[in-house]
């Protein structure tokens, strides 16, 4: 009988002295290339030409050594906005899209140049001297963005944009804006944030019915479709009843009522401007005293916008009108309401049968 018989092998590693030797060294090596990379960010962030150039040249370092965060000369001499050292670096071979430990690059880095250290000019400069040597406006960071998704500068977006960028207007009627601008202007930062999109909404006086939206191709593409989405709802919850009367909000603008008498429509504490936008369902606006401009703006159905002006004239002016006055208010009135109507798809006819109506209206006051 044999017995069974187990062979355990068991390998030892020894460290010699010589291994040793060689990881201290390895370790070594990278402590001083970090210390390489701290000294030469710490001078291009200086504006230490005389250092940088020791490292660079005397000592043959390259001008990618990083530091211990992972940046680089570049970095440094982006983010404090040193427009001569920034052009050495280039021309010295610097790589402009080389990673940082959170994956931002130079150009990262110039967006978030601290405003007023430089002017403005200057730090388009730096941005457009990293794009013109090969710097890549779309890598992301470690967090998912890229460079023009970390400024609100108007310049700043185009310049990285570059021929990318795309303009297109998208025709919302005039009711609807307030759904993109949303309340304290929530749903239009959140447009803009959510699109990396600039989106332009008219002022509320204007006939402009035009939102303008630009960026990136697809980023446009993508903001415009959310706008329409907020500003169109399902059909099935929109009854007839409510489609006819979006059809029929009308804007009248009327600049014939002179501005010392815009306190009486405003009433004191503001009582008669709340009678009138309660009493004939209209949304009025004034503007303020000390803005030169004195129109008017009404916003409402025809029938209601005739009643409130009706009202306006014989029972908040006080004063009866003479015939010169009449015919001055009918001029006005009546070029603002065809000028600046909004309506919601009606056609000419529809347009041209309430424009008549508020005519007539407002030549009985």
């Amino acid at each position: 009988m044999v017995d069974d018989m187990t062979t355990t092998t068991t390998t030892t590693t020894t460290t010699t002295p010589m291994s040793d030797a060689n990881e201290k060294e390895q370790f070594e090596i990278q402590e001083q290339q970090l210390l390489n990379g701290g000294v030469m960010k710490t001078a291009a962030e200086q504006g230490d030409f005389d250092l940088l150039k020791l490292y660079i040249e005397a000592k043959s370092i390259s001008p990618d050594q990083q530091d211990m965060f992972g940046d680089t000369a570049l970095h440094g001499a982006v983010a404090k906005g040193r427009l001569s050292i920034v052009e050495y670096l280039l021309k010295k071979k610097a790589n402009p899209n080389i990673l940082n430990k959170v994956g931002s690059t130079p150009l990262h880095k110039s967006v978030t140049i601290q405003q007023g250290i430089i002017p403005a000019h200057q730090h388009y400069q730096i941005i457009e001297i990293l794009l013109k040597n090969g710097a890549d406006p779309t890598i992301k960071n470690m967090a998912g963005l890229i460079p023009e998704q970390m400024t609100n500068t108007t310049r700043i977006k185009e310049i990285l944009q570059g021929d990318e960028a795309v303009t297109i207007q998208v025709s919302v009627v005039k009711t609807s804006h307030g759904k993109v601008i949303g309340k304290g202007g929530k749903n239009l930062k959140d447009l803009r944030e959510l699109t990396n999109t600039q989106i332009t909404v008219p002022e509320p006086k204007t006939t402009n019915k035009n939102i303008t939206i630009k960026g990136r191709k697809e980023d446009v593409e993508k903001a415009r479709a959310m706008i329409l989405e907020l500003v169109t709802p399902k059909e099935e919850e929109i009854t007839e009843e409510e489609k006819k009367e979006q059809e029929e909000i009308e804007v009248l603008n009327c600049k014939s009522i002179p501005k010392e008498k815009h306190k009486l429509i405003i009433g004191t504490g503001g009582k008669t401007i709340k009678h009138l936008r309660n009493e004939f369902n209209v949304k009025i606006e004034i503007p303020q005293s000390d803005n030169p401009d004195s129109t008017i703006s009404i916003t409402g159905k025809v029938p209601d916008i005739m009643a409130a002006m009706k009202y306006i004239n014989e029972s908040v002016l006080k004063k009866p009108l003479n015939n010169n006055q009449n015919n001055n208010n009918n001029n006005n009135n009546n070029g603002n309401f065809r000028g600046n109507g909004n309506g919601n798809g009606n056609g000419n006819g529809n347009r041209e049968r309430k424009e008549k109506s508020v005519s007539s209206a407002v030549k009985t006051n």
